[in-house]
């Protein structure tokens, strides 16, 4: 960001070290207890690669992976990024653990929607019901929304669908300042 005249912090949030890209992906010891957890967690072996330069870096890493391998890199190192933000931001830091327990939330859930289905983390007594689509002629509106309590907003989601189950439209929008569920599922209806 300095290198763009963009004013930027030179250390560390977690750890107040100087903090250089392989800071904060790698070497950090927030960043280094999430990658163990994670690694643990999914059985992952020999992810990480020397680091050289950070577009190297993950070009190296990604090319050494499978599919799934691949969709935890990249979103851990999102997740990373965005709890690295949300800490300069003044937002309470969420412990590694916590973190990877949301990072695997996220790859389960992208997993289950691009590739081979996924064994859920909960019990899950109740298989839920397929989904029944509309008659011929007409569509299927699903509406949800979720709210962001810290965030101080919620978020809403919309898919449209025929009776052969092609997806004819879909949305998402963010709202602030709602916050009460039941106005917020009014909102996503409207």
């Amino acid at each position: 960001l300095r290198k763009r005249n963009i004013p930027a912090y030179d250390l560390c949030c977690h750890c107040g070290r100087d903090e250089t890209t392989e800071h904060a992906f790698l070497t950090c010891q927030y960043v280094a207890e999430s990658w163990r957890e994670l690694k643990k967690r999914c059985g992952l072996k020999k992810l990480l690669k020397p680091f050289v330069s950070p577009r190297q870096w993950i070009f190296d890493v990604l090319a050494g992976c499978t599919d799934r391998e691949a969709t935890i890199f990249v979103i851990f190192l999102w997740h990373i990024w965005e709890a690295r933000n949300a800490v300069r931001n003044g937002e309470r830091e969420v412990h590694p653990h916590c973190l990877v327990e949301k990072i695997l939330a996220y790859v389960d859930m992208v997993l289950l929607h691009m590739y081979d289905p996924v064994v859920p983390n909960r019990c899950d007594s109740v298989k839920p019901k397929l989904w029944d689509p509309p008659s011929e002629g007409w569509v299927m509106v699903n509406v949800d929304a979720a709210i962001f309590q810290k965030a101080n907003r919620m978020g809403l989601g919309i898919v449209v669908r025929d009776h052969t189950v092609e997806v004819l439209a879909a949305c998402r929008q963010c709202i602030d300042m709602i916050t009460d569920p039941e106005l917020a599922e009014a909102i996503a209806v409207r």
